[in-house]
């Protein structure tokens, strides 16, 4: 299992700055002098298969339906293939 800590954004270089995280999922962030600098929640992640955006892919289908199938419903324009070649945005997790 892994965790999303949500508001925590990959830094642009290397820092020395630390995170605890409690089991509450309260994240406190202190920089490199160990003062506090902000918090953020974390999240656990279950298990999962390869994660897409799929609200992405469900508007570009939109506007390929509205393009080219104006009479048939979104359901009609995703296919299989759609989703496997949809960008991933987390991996599958190991042995998934």
């Amino acid at each position: 299992m892994s965790i999303l800590i949500k508001g925590v954004e990959m830094p642009k270089k290397q820092t020395l700055d630390s995170f605890v995280i409690f089991p509450s999922g309260y994240v406190a962030i202190y920089d490199a002098e160990g003062s506090f600098i902000g918090k953020a929640k974390a999240f656990p992640v279950p298990p999962h298969g390869r994660l897409i955006d799929a609200d992405a892919l469900i508007n570009h289908k939109e506007w390929m339906r509205d393009a080219w199938m104006p009479e048939e419903g979104i359901t009609e324009a995703i296919n299989v293939g759609d989703v496997i070649n949809a960008p991933t945005i987390i991996p599958a997790e190991e042995g998934e």
